[in-house]
């Protein structure tokens, strides 16, 4: 596991990239990253976890948003949210704590965001085999899964988040 590594903007980074050669073994997922890195959407911050010589090993993409979080409260209520719209690790460096790296970067990144305008949680729909994940770090499914789903719609409360051993960025233009 690389210790050397950076969180960093990765619309405004100046540095090497080489996201080209983005591989996380999903072919929905790297083609929604190279989505990112063409700059389709307008709505979202992508973040990306780097090394000094500019390898990436992961992204993650949030937006602010809405949603019902019918089945856990008031159904047909809308709450604002931190979506959590894409978590990748590059295929050679899964399984050595990127992800839980790059998902505890968005936990800090909610609290700081609910410091400022109040938010329920955060809300994401995974990929079924990626479900566990989150579900292991304390995300709890808002429907009931059913066979042939291909995405498990997720949220974690702020309550739940502001229990957790993380705080709020102090300095948002300095992630670490």
């Amino acid at each position: 596991m690389e210790d050397n590594l950076k969180l960093v903007d990765l619309y405004s980074w100046i540095g090497p990239i080489d996201s080209v050669n983005f591989d996380c073994g999903v072919s929905k997922i790297n083609n929604e990253v190279e989505r990112l890195f063409n700059r389709e959407y307008d709505d979202r911050r992508v973040l990306g976890l780097v090394n000094s010589l500019g390898d990436l090993f992961g992204v993650i993409a949030f937006s602010l948003g809405t949603t019902s979080l019918i089945q856990k409260e008031h159904p047909l209520e809308r709450y604002p949210v931190l979506s959590l719209d894409l978590l990748a690790i590059q295929k050679d460096y899964q399984n050595n704590k990127y992800g839980s790296r790059l998902l505890a970067s968005v936990l800090r990144i909610a609290l700081t965001m609910n410091c400022l305008v109040p938010i329920r949680g955060i809300y994401l729909e995974a990929l079924t085999e990626a479900s566990e994940f989150y579900e292991h770090r304390g995300f709890d499914e808002l429907h009931p899964f059913a066979p042939g789903m291909e995405f498990q719609k997720l949220f974690m409360n702020i309550a739940s988040i502001e229990q957790l051993d993380l705080y709020p960025y102090s300095n948002i233009f300095n992630l670490e």
